[in-house]
């Protein structure tokens, strides 16, 4: 994505950090600073696919959800957010799910639903920084079954 940007006359650079660890958050924004001299705009979009009946579920699966979910936009804020404040400008974008809002089934819609919650605990307008949280939604292959509604 960083190339097509490029190609078309834009400034982008891309990272590979694993956000779901403080390191990964921390590297990010780090080079983002050394990149570009300033953070504007963080959207976090980290976000894993599946999930299994809460029955069928293990703790491992929980944690692998709720790491990457909820523990990638916290690593990610918590690094950016310092830098935000200092500029008295930031905008902020938590990216939770359809499951997230509605309670679907699995894991991934738990986790999502603490992104709606992280969200509303962000103290940003003091600082100057925005905070929204979006909900795409759309019915792919990867979840033929997931949207259907419980109940």
């Amino acid at each position: 994505m960083a190339d097509l940007i490029r190609s078309r006359g834009g400034e982008a650079i891309a990272n590979d950090s694993d956000v779901s660890t403080p390191e990964g958050g921390s590297d990010l924004i780090a080079m983002t600073i050394e990149h570009f001299g300033r953070i504007d705009l963080l959207v976090n979009n980290a976000g894993i696919c599946g999930s299994q009946l809460f029955t069928d579920a293990t703790l491992d699966d929980f944690d692998r959800y709720w790491r990457v979910h909820v523990g990638g936009p916290v690593n990610t804020v918590k690094a950016a957010w310092p830098y935000m404040a200092a500029q008295r400008h930031g905008k902020i974008i938590l990216t939770t799910s359809v499951s997230g809002l509605f309670g679907l089934r699995g894991q991934d819609a738990a986790a999502k639903c603490a992104v709606v919650g992280l969200m509303r605990i962000l103290e940003g307008a003091e600082h100057g920084i925005l905070v929204n949280t979006i909900s795409p939604v759309a019915y792919t292959r990867m979840h033929p079954r997931r949207w259907i509604p419980l109940g």
